[in-house]
């Protein structure tokens, strides 16, 4: 996908054609559209991280989870097609605030305003470790997303920077509206979309790292343990049962492991 010179809203580009009409009329259960954002935008991508594309130049935070976020839609449109799925990219050249209210416009025009929820993919700058930053609401969709991917990531060898939150909870930081995050998913929460930011790693060139972005077999399996966790989470929360999951493997996993609420 891209992002054209001077465009001043977010751009969005459904993975699934389909699971837009598929999710509608599911045994009269609404399946809520899940959607997931590069962090930055394509003019200022965030911090760089230790390994290079093709081209030479290094990837960002931007760059890597554009190339990577589709493997996640293209997962749960495989595996879940009655979840739909759409990748959007916050716009270039606007203040912050501004990306902001896109992302959130683009949203609200897909849902109607209904529950959706959504991933904001970062790197931490320095810091060794897993966590996933929470705004903290009455829906707990994301403590459980957060919980799901940091022990996913753990058991490949990724270390939780917030054990200390509680066994239901670890992996998870809580922050405020003065966060520098806090400003998307506070809107994007304004539109009835609860969403996270995932920071797996350091993107610096720590053992951690190497084991997400090392190559492109790394960076795939990475992208797709974001998929299960949104699985995962799906399957507490009570939006889709095991047999919507078309992949036996991957059902047994999530039933075995996890538990409706």
């Amino acid at each position: 996908m891209k992002c054209w010179k001077g465009r001043s809203r977010a751009r969005v580009t459904p993975q699934n054609q389909t699971a837009r009409e598929i999710n509608i009329n599911v045994e009269n259960r609404y399946v809520p559209y899940f959607f997931a954002i590069p962090g930055h935008n394509a003019k200022s991508g965030g911090v760089d991280l230790y390994i290079k594309k093709e081209n030479g130049k290094f990837y960002n935070e931007y760059s890597v989870y554009l190339e990577g976020f589709p493997t996640t839609l293209i997962y749960l449109d495989y595996v879940c097609p009655i979840i739909a799925t759409f990748l959007v990219t916050r716009p270039h050249s606007v203040s912050y605030p501004k990306q902001c209210n896109s992302v959130a416009e683009e949203i609200e025009e897909i849902t109607k305003g209904k529950v959706s929820y959504g991933c904001n993919g970062h790197v931490n700058y320095g810091a060794e470790g897993s966590e996933t930053l929470v705004r903290g609401t009455q829906d707990n969709f994301d403590d459980i997303f957060g919980d799901i991917l940091t022990d996913e990531l753990e058991k490949v060898g990724i270390k939780q920077r917030h054990k200390y939150n509680g066994p239901d909870k670890d992996g998870n930081k809580y922050i405020s509206d003065s966060h520098n995050g806090a400003g998307m998913l506070k809107k994007m929460y304004s539109v009835n979309c609860l969403s996270v930011i995932i920071e797996p790693c350091s993107a610096h060139d720590y053992y951690a790292s190497r084991l997400l972005f090392d190559s492109k077999k790394a960076r795939w399996e990475y992208f797709r343990l974001i998929g299960f966790s949104v699985l995962a989470a799906y399957y507490v929360k009570g939006f889709i049962k095991i047999e919507d999951i078309r992949d036996l493997t991957i059902a047994t996993k999530i039933k075995e492991n996890y538990t409706p609420l």
